[in-house]
């Protein structure tokens, strides 16, 4: 089975680490060994957090794809906010986010869009 090359630098870095264990302690490689590996650690929390990012931002767009406004365009996809989970009742449909929750009227069916109700603000409520 072939590995994600995002896999690999994690096994990259392990093997770098490993073969260190090995190496004396004023081998004249040993420097090039850790810088080494402290950047593909580095590169590897790098593609972490965008991939964490990336899927936030497809469940956000997810939302604001299943929605609609009648104010116009809903644009959901701001810097900084978080998707946290969105909830379906019987004839609501709640979204919520990092700073904002997103209320609307549940679609009645499965193609039809949820029509937004309103996007509050938590830190405007009290």
């Amino acid at each position: 089975m072939l590995l994600l090359p995002v896999n690999r630098l994690s096994q990259y870095e392990f093997y770098l680490k490993s073969m260190l264990e090995y190496m004396l302690p004023n081998d004249p490689e040993r420097d090039d060994y850790e810088n080494a590996a402290a950047a593909l650690a580095q590169s590897s929390l790098v593609v972490q957090a965008s991939w964490l990012e990336s899927g936030n931002f497809a469940s956000i767009v997810k939302v604001q794809q299943a929605c609609r406004s009648d104010k116009g365009p809903l644009d959901l996809a701001h810097q900084g906010r978080t998707f946290i989970q969105d909830f379906k009742f019987k004839k609501h449909y709640i979204a919520l986010f990092s700073d904002s929750v997103l209320i609307a009227i549940k679609a009645s069916k499965p193609k039809e869009f949820h029509k937004v109700k309103d996007i509050l603000d938590i830190g405007s409520i009290t």
